[in-house]
Protein backbone atom coordinates (compact mmCIF):
# COMPACT_ATOMS: atom_id res chain seq x y z
CA UNK A 1 0.00 0.00 0.00
CA UNK A 2 1.19 3.54 -0.59
CA UNK A 3 2.06 5.97 1.93
CA UNK A 4 -0.78 8.25 0.54
CA UNK A 5 -3.35 5.01 0.70
CA UNK A 6 -2.49 4.58 4.66
CA UNK A 7 -2.72 7.75 5.24
CA UNK A 8 -6.30 8.05 3.59
CA UNK A 9 -6.68 4.72 5.54
CA UNK A 10 -5.71 6.15 8.65
CA UNK A 11 -8.69 8.90 8.48
CA UNK A 12 -11.19 6.70 7.78
CA UNK A 13 -10.25 4.80 10.93
CA UNK A 14 -9.62 8.49 13.04
CA UNK A 15 -13.41 8.19 14.78
CA UNK A 16 -13.44 4.24 15.48
CA UNK A 17 -10.25 2.40 16.29
CA UNK A 18 -7.46 5.22 17.55
CA UNK A 19 -5.32 1.97 18.59
CA UNK A 20 -4.98 0.64 14.65
CA UNK A 21 -4.48 4.44 14.07
CA UNK A 22 -1.47 4.84 16.32
CA UNK A 23 0.10 1.53 15.03
CA UNK A 24 -0.37 3.02 11.39
CA UNK A 25 1.23 5.95 12.65
CA UNK A 26 4.01 4.06 13.86
CA UNK A 27 4.95 2.27 11.08
CA UNK A 28 4.94 4.84 8.62
CA UNK A 29 6.91 7.43 10.90
CA UNK A 30 9.73 4.57 11.09
CA UNK A 31 9.49 3.90 7.25
CA UNK A 32 9.71 7.39 6.73
CA UNK A 33 12.90 7.63 9.52
CA UNK A 34 14.81 5.05 7.95
CA UNK A 35 13.84 6.39 4.26
CA UNK A 36 15.65 9.40 4.80
CA UNK A 37 12.34 11.46 5.22
CA UNK A 38 13.25 13.11 8.54
CA UNK A 39 10.86 16.14 8.84
CA UNK A 40 7.71 13.74 7.75
CA UNK A 41 8.82 11.01 9.72
CA UNK A 42 9.01 13.38 12.54
CA UNK A 43 5.62 14.52 12.25
CA UNK A 44 4.00 11.01 12.39
CA UNK A 45 6.03 10.37 15.77
CA UNK A 46 3.91 14.04 16.69
CA UNK A 47 0.57 12.66 15.58
CA UNK A 48 1.24 9.40 17.03
CA UNK A 49 2.18 11.10 20.48
CA UNK A 50 -0.93 13.23 20.14
CA UNK A 51 -3.26 10.19 19.57
CA UNK A 52 -1.33 8.08 23.09
CA UNK A 53 -1.89 11.27 25.04
CA UNK A 54 -5.78 11.42 23.67
CA UNK A 55 -5.33 14.91 21.67
CA UNK A 56 -7.50 15.19 18.27
CA UNK A 57 -5.05 14.90 15.20
CA UNK A 58 -7.47 15.99 12.79
CA UNK A 59 -6.02 19.69 12.03
CA UNK A 60 -2.82 18.17 11.96
CA UNK A 61 -3.66 15.46 9.51
CA UNK A 62 -3.74 18.16 6.27
CA UNK A 63 -0.49 19.52 7.49
CA UNK A 64 1.50 16.00 7.17
CA UNK A 65 -0.23 15.28 3.56
CA UNK A 66 1.09 18.34 2.45
CA UNK A 67 4.75 17.68 3.91
CA UNK A 68 4.74 14.42 2.47
CA UNK A 69 3.93 15.80 -1.03
CA UNK A 70 6.47 18.60 -0.75
CA UNK A 71 9.21 15.93 0.69
CA UNK A 72 8.38 12.96 -1.86
CA UNK A 73 9.17 16.16 -4.83
CA UNK A 74 12.20 17.14 -3.45
CA UNK A 75 13.24 13.82 -3.29
CA UNK A 76 12.41 13.29 -6.67
CA UNK A 77 13.95 16.60 -8.18
CA UNK A 78 17.20 15.08 -6.04
CA UNK A 79 17.13 11.74 -8.10
CA UNK A 80 16.45 13.55 -11.26
CA UNK A 81 19.73 15.73 -10.61
CA UNK A 82 21.46 12.48 -10.16
CA UNK A 83 20.94 11.13 -13.04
Amino acid sequence: MSARSKFNHLQELLSSDTEQCIKILHRQASTALQLGFNLYGMELKKLERKLLDKKPIEADIEDVTDLWQKSLAAYLEDVKRKL
